[in-house]
């Protein structure tokens, strides 16, 4: 987690497991009136889980989010202007309605099921997000 004015680490560096990390232990060091940013990576190379968005939406001093795929390609995921008071568990329900809906797709492969949903439904939770492009293999 960084301070998003002066990009500066603060609290600890975290490991997690295969599929779920815990950053509680960095949230806990957040100081009232500041603002941050957080990056993890996904080795799956999928976009933002349900659980990632929720963290963002119900931690209104994080503005933004990045996830890192081992293919080289970012995920940033942060709030837009017109901040809405959307909750982290109706953007995490809808993800999920829409990521199972498109499970049944054949012809996309199961790590862009994420980054599809999320480039339709970020805005109605007043969200921006983007993919940025790396070395893919």
């Amino acid at each position: 987690m960084v301070d998003a004015e002066s990009g500066i680490r603060t609290g600890p560096l975290l490991s997690g497991e295969a599929h779920r990390m815990t950053i509680d232990r960095q949230l806990a060091t957040m100081r009232r009136g500041w603002e941050y940013g957080h990056l993890h990576t996904h080795p799956s190379n999928a976009s933002f889980s349900g659980d990632d968005v929720r963290v963002l939406l119900d931690n209104r001093q994080l503005r933004a989010l990045t996830v890192v795929g081992t293919d080289g390609r970012w995920h940033i995921m942060s709030r837009l202007d017109d901040i809405l008071n959307s909750s982290g568990w109706d953007a995490s329900d809808a993800f999920a309605l829409e990521f199972y809906e498109l499970l049944n797709d054949a012809s996309l492969p199961y790590t862009a099921i994420a980054h599809r949903v999320w480039s339709r439904i970020a805005a109605r939770f007043g969200l921006r997000y983007h993919r940025v492009e790396g070395a893919t293999r």
